[in-house]
């Protein structure tokens, strides 16, 4: 085509028809006056836009956070540096509340003000979909207003014959989160506790930095949110939480349309505050999508 390559709103260019044979576009420049019969039209400055990652939601409704102007932090970690409050919320899937069929997850990540901050999108074989449900193994490419994925969270699958059976390393669940990608920011690995739900919050050079705790793998499936708590490196000061957010009885138990809460201290490591951001994905497969399945 002939047509002008114009950036889109969402990312990727287009090309423009031709005119009509017959038909010329009258010359309009920004300052003059169109013919008779025609309407001014201006177009707004679009913003660059990043190369999306395949999958990557491209709605244009979303209310983002402005990228704040940080230093020595992972590029698009940025934005955590304003933050201590997270708040996930899991879009729900039509084909998966209509057939009962398990699609990738995707959710929005948003600070206290609404605003996202992030997108995120599952990856994962259908067949481990499929087979494996809650304890597939998986990739949540975690994308930034640009379109830039600026952290991937990494499952690997684990044999659960018993969901709180963690005493050998080949049965504890765990994540890798990078940031940027194919640079590990931290761990997140299920710890053997009896029947206490507990896992260890790690750098990149595996040192403990965090634990968190539930109350029991025995979790009640009753209304209300439940709570995880952030604690220091020793297990004896709160510094946080991960809370499940109780979303009615209609989404709890037809969908798998979770929302969750994540709160830190303002001034931990971005690079760990992104790994809490990975601990709460570990928490949805392992203690609420095979429930919604059931």
């Amino acid at each position: 085509m002939n047509g002008d390559r114009r950036l889109s709103h969402f990312g990727f260019t287009v090309e423009d028809s031709p005119p009509h044979p017959g038909y010329p576009q009258p010359p309009v420049t920004e300052n003059s006056t169109p013919p008779v019969g025609y309407s001014q039209h201006v177009q707004p400055p679009i913003p660059p836009q990043g190369p999306y990652g395949p999958g990557v939601p491209r709605s244009t409704q979303a209310t983002w956070m402005s990228r704040p102007g940080a230093y020595g932090c992972p590029p698009g970690l940025e934005y955590l540096t304003q933050v201590d409050h997270l708040f996930v919320k899991q879009k729900k899937e039509i084909l998966e509340i209509v057939t009962g069929i398990e699609t990738e997850n995707r959710y929005d990540v948003l600070n206290a003000l609404g605003q996202t901050v992030y997108r995120c999108v599952e990856e994962a074989s259908y067949f481990q979909m499929s087979c494996c449900g809650a304890s597939r193994a998986f990739t949540m490419h975690v994308y930034d207003n640009a379109g830039i994925e600026v952290v991937r969270i990494i499952r690997p699958y684990k044999y659960h014959c018993m969901q709180w059976c963690n005493c050998c390393k080949c049965c504890q669940d765990e994540v890798e989160v990078q940031s940027p990608v194919g640079t590990v920011a931290g761990y997140v690995t299920q710890m053997s506790d009896g029947c206490k739900i507990k896992y260890n919050i790690m750098d990149s050079n595996q040192t403990s930095v965090l634990q968190l705790k539930g109350s029991s793998y025995c979790i009640c499936e009753c209304w209300g949110d439940m709570h995880f708590q952030v604690l220091s490196k020793d297990g004896t000061i709160p510094v946080g939480d991960v809370t499940k957010q109780w979303s009615g009885i209609v989404q709890e138990y037809f969908t798998d349309a979770d929302n969750f809460g994540i709160s830190f201290p303002m001034d931990l490591d971005v690079r760990i505050k992104a790994v809490l951001l990975g601990a709460a994905f570990l928490i949805d497969f392992m203690f609420f999508e095979e429930h919604h399945r059931n």
